[in-house]
């Protein structure tokens, strides 16, 4: 197994791609501690992997909390017996609204979970993975961390910032043997899709049929013409954390089916074009 002997973090380990990524790693030998702000369904992947035969326990935690992400980390340390992977996964897509109605709160909510969380994750794994001699963070940034949407200003300015923070510490500890790396997604079949794709809509789904219609319908944007299951960025987070990766740091990993390689002007010219024939 590629990660034997390895202790992993992994932050919203409660669903989506941090359980399925919790999952996997534990599957890989590696000793998950599942961090997530909602107890119980940390509790539930915990479980989860030592029904398969794996090593994990749960972990409350607030990333905004800078305390609570040491205890964290010095949890994994003390109760699993290392640190050599940090999955920076916690993130929140906050309410799609036009950047003039949308209040300080939730701009701060946003930043404050998906960039300050990734950035005290950071500074909490650095010290103690520089004691043990090496490691592997990974964060999480998104195709919005190169393509702007319309009313997702905060959103957007997050995963941005989260690609260049992975670049600024991986140049830091690279002499340290600590590599630092940014996983961006495309289009996920997650909750969070969910709820973006109801911000778009202007209104909650009701039925299952209207989510996987909107669900094609944003497929139909990627080149591969599909949206990415959890399991398939767990895939790259697996490269990302084992040594296969060796020679990999400051570098952003873009899964997403394609999406950031349109040139998007081309694109709408093209459109534009045979919409007027």
């Amino acid at each position: 197994m590629r990660l034997a002997g390895k202790t992993a973090v992994v932050t919203g380990g409660a669903r989506g791609i941090g359980a399925a990524t919790a999952v996997l790693l534990a599957r890989e030998g590696a000793s998950v501690l599942v961090a997530d702000v909602n107890g119980a369904g940390a509790d539930r992947v915990a479980d989860t992997i030592l029904k398969d035969g794996g090593t994990a326990e749960a972990f409350r935690v607030d990333v905004t909390d800078p305390a609570g992400v040491d205890e964290m980390m010095d949890r994994a340390i003390e109760r699993l017996g290392g640190l050599e992977i940090v999955f920076n996964n916690a993130g929140i897509e906050g309410e799609m609204t036009p950047i003039e109605q949308t209040p300080i709160e939730e701009w701060h909510r946003v930043i404050d979970v998906n960039l300050t969380g990734t950035f005290l994750g950071c500074r909490a794994a650095v010290p103690r993975m520089r004691e043990r001699r090496g490691g592997s963070i990974i964060n999480v940034g998104s195709m919005m961390s190169f393509l702007a949407l319309a009313n997702a200003a905060a959103y957007c300015a997050a995963k941005s910032a989260v690609v260049m923070l992975t670049k600024a510490t991986a140049i830091e500890t690279a002499k340290d043997g600590i590599r630092v790396n940014v996983v961006c997604p495309g289009a996920v079949a997650t909750p969070m899709q969910q709820h973006v794709l109801e911000g778009l809509r202007g209104h909650a789904f009701e039925t299952e049929e209207e989510l996987q219609t909107a669900r094609t319908e944003l497929a139909a944007g990627h080149p591969m013409r599909r949206v990415a299951e959890p399991e398939e960025i767990a895939d790259a987070v697996l490269f990302l954390a084992s040594d296969e990766s060796s020679y990999l740091t400051g570098s952003e990993l873009r899964v997403d089916g394609g999406l950031t390689a349109i040139c998007a002007a081309v694109d709408h010219w093209a459109d534009a074009r045979e919409s007027s024939k």
